[in-house]
């Protein structure tokens, strides 16, 4: 599957950071089929972070990976696309992942560990972003300060993060032949930890890894969501992305409007009462006037 994937004409369920919830997943799965048994969606686009859960005790992420990849998420002609996420992202690249003494990668590795490859190969099919026929463009993390051509031409990631750079490329660039026969069967955090320490690492966790507006001032990050527009419409200028959709950054209500340009959902993790959680409806034709329009897709997970 390319970088990027352009759906034209297709009414898309949009779902965010279910982080190993097996009973959200559950709830997300019987929700997609009312819908699309009643012709409202068609596809379901899981936005990032599937899998880590903040409880160890109840991290069903090897079981929600099981089911999408017995599902054919992310084959052709499936009806569910996964978008990588942060926390899938750290195992492509076997970057530790760690909240206070806490290591996420840790308890998964484990659990994938005998048939690690199978992982990986799933891993590698996510595309980084997803682009509407009518100008909406969904990623995991919104926007960061490197959406600009020159700034990823400087450091050789351009075309990583378009369409022409396949995983295998990227290692390839990222790291010593070596070392790159070993990454898919086994989990080498002491390789992620080396790569943090270089220019290309630091660009991976900005880009996937910020905060947000938390982390700039509003009025700069502002601007970055409008040079990630322009930059995800590089072969499309008479039909420009307008606006984004994003997950990554919890939400009590299960969404909120960040500036004029982003919308960010909350599905399962970082929203803590059920019935705030929220999946987005998008028609992928459509030509959205408004963030408030965009708006209107939202609808409970509950």
């Amino acid at each position: 599957m390319n970088r990027i994937v352009d759906i034209s004409d297709k009414k898309l369920m949009i779902v965010s950071d279910l982080h190993g919830n097996q009973y959200d997943f559950d709830r997300v799965m019987n929700r997609f089929q009312h819908f699309k048994s009643n012709g409202e969606v068609d596809q379901l686009v899981f936005i990032g972070d599937i899998v880590h859960s903040f409880n160890y005790k109840k991290d069903a992420s090897i079981d929600i990976l099981n089911t999408l990849i017995e599902q054919r998420a992310n084959e052709a002609g499936s009806e569910i696309v996964c978008l990588l996420g942060n926390h899938e992202l750290v195992h492509l690249f076997h970057i530790p992942l760690r909240k206070g003494n806490w290591e996420f990668n840790k308890g998964l590795e484990w659990k994938m560990a005998k048939n690690r490859e199978q992982y990986h190969r799933f891993f590698c099919k996510m595309p980084i972003a997803l682009r509407t026929q009518g100008g909406v463009l969904i990623n995991h993390s919104g926007a960061g300060s490197f959406y600009k051509e020159q700034r990823l031409q400087e450091h050789g990631l351009h075309e990583a993060f378009l369409r022409e750079w396949s995983f295998a490329e990227i290692t390839k660039h990222l790291f010593a032949d070596d070392m790159i026969s070993q990454m898919s069967h086994k989990y080498l955090p002491e390789l992620g930890c080396s790569l943090m320490e270089t220019k290309s690492g630091e660009i991976l966790w900005e880009t996937f890894m910020n905060g947000n507006e938390h982390q700039y001032d509003a009025v700069q990050y502002e601007k970055f969501v409008l040079e990630l527009l322009n930059y995800y419409s590089w072969d499309r200028l008479d039909k420009p992305m307008q606006m984004v959709v994003s997950g990554h950054i919890g939400e009590e209500w299960g969404a909120s409007v960040v500036g004029e340009k982003q919308l960010r959902i909350c599905s399962s993790a970082g929203c803590p009462l059920d019935l705030e959680k929220k999946f987005l409806i998008v028609e992928a034709q459509k030509e959205y006037l408004s963030i408030d329009e965009l708006k209107k897709g939202l609808k409970a997970v509950f």
